[in-house]
């Protein structure tokens, strides 16, 4: 099971480390993609538990927004998040972690301990860690067909010891995507459509006691009929909308805003050449996909084979019709997946990549 780190030091913003098994401790430079997908769905500046598993199978409970006694230099408080992925045989350990966080059974308290200021940022205990997730797990029973429907509450102290136990009784069901979300500033249409198994948070519209998710949001088939002049009408109010919607944004989902001269421009430049501004954003951009390449502006047989790494890393998990050539070198196919990849990154001054490394960047005549 690996185990992910983020804090911050004194001057230095937030950042990941992570221990892998029988590996050295590493820095990465940006969120793992379950963790980004986990974010994504809570506040992270607050308490916020969220138990996911990926398509792939991989299991990831996410604490975050946990509290410190250390300050930055504008003595702002310091937040603590740590993030366990693992696999289903993992699943006993991250319920009952889970649990003793909602629980509140010193486990903020027991990681501020394990994660100090340093010179570099943080330093962390991965021992104290290691103890702190080392729990006893007990038997547990298989999760009643009546108990696999999504519900969701308001949240409160109440409904988080309610869901704690619930954890603790039972196995998750063997769905993908969010099974537990715990949030604040998070509404109930977030939920729903994350279609959670247990979600908490704190919109006023959600019931304080658990209420199902709604399964269908289709229309009731009782409803009076509708004229079918209507009906059409509304069709191509519909149709024309996705048109125009299609229109605006083609360019969109494009690097360098679709424009085919800036794109032919920039391939003819990210080959074997001499040394140039072009590949060193290239190798810049690379980094934030945790692919480890000398940032140098040299297109050499090291960068070449970063490159081919973050082809191999888009095909995982896609469809043989979605997959782009491993080769190491870069086309329109591969720019393309690099930037839907890597556009929402952020620098260390959290630029996001789009902006400081595409725009300004790559994409810059």
């Amino acid at each position: 099971m690996d185990i992910y780190v983020q804090s911050r030091g004194l001057d230095r913003d937030y950042y990941w480390t992570v221990k892998r098994d029988n590996q050295p401790e590493e820095e990465i430079p940006t969120s793992p993609p379950i963790v980004k997908k986990a974010t994504a769905l809570i506040d992270d500046e607050v308490f916020s538990v969220v138990i996911l598993r990926s398509q792939d199978n991989n299991l990831l409970l996410l604490v975050a927004g946990l509290q410190t006694t250390r300050q930055d230099i504008k003595t702002r408080m310091i937040r603590n998040s740590v993030a366990l992925i693992g696999t289903n045989k993992d699943e006993p350990i991250l319920r009952k972690v889970a649990a003793l966080a909602l629980q509140n059974e010193e486990l903020e308290n027991k990681i501020n301990q394990a994660v100090e200021n340093s010179p570099e940022g943080f330093k962390v205990n991965w021992e104290k860690i290691k103890d702190i997730i080392s729990v006893s797990t007990d038997q547990v029973e298989d999760l009643p067909n009546r108990e696999d429907r999504g519900k969701i509450a308001l949240l409160s102290e109440a409904m988080k010891q309610s869901l704690a136990t619930e954890l603790l009784r039972f196995s998750l069901p063997q769905k993908e995507e969010a099974l537990v979300i715990v949030t604040k500033s998070k509404s109930k249409e977030t939920l729903v459509e994350a279609n959670v198994w247990r979600g908490l948070s704190n919109d006023p519209s959600i019931s304080t006691n658990w209420m199902l998710v709604p399964g269908d949001k289709h229309t009731n088939p009782s409803a009076p009929f509708k004229p079918k002049i209507i009906v059409l009408l509304l069709v191509i109010i519909i149709v024309t909308t996705v048109l125009i919607v299609i229109r605006l944004n083609s360019n969109s989902n494009q690097p360098c805003g679709g424009n085919q001269q800036v794109l032919t421009r920039i391939i003819s430049d990210l080959k074997p050449t001499v040394q140039s501004e072009k590949v060193k954003t290239l190798q810049r951009i690379l980094t934030t996909e945790n692919i480890k390449v000398k940032i140098d502006g040299i297109f050499d047989a090291d960068t070449k084979k970063a490159v081919e790494q973050f082809q191999q890393q888009y095909n995982q998990g896609k469809d043989k019709v979605q997959q782009i050539q491993v080769d190491g070198i870069v086309n329109d196919a591969t720019l393309k997946a690099l930037w839907q990849e890597t556009k929402n990154n952020k620098t260390q001054n959290n630029i996001s990549l789009e902006e400081e490394l595409w725009n300004n960047g790559l994409c810059k005549l």
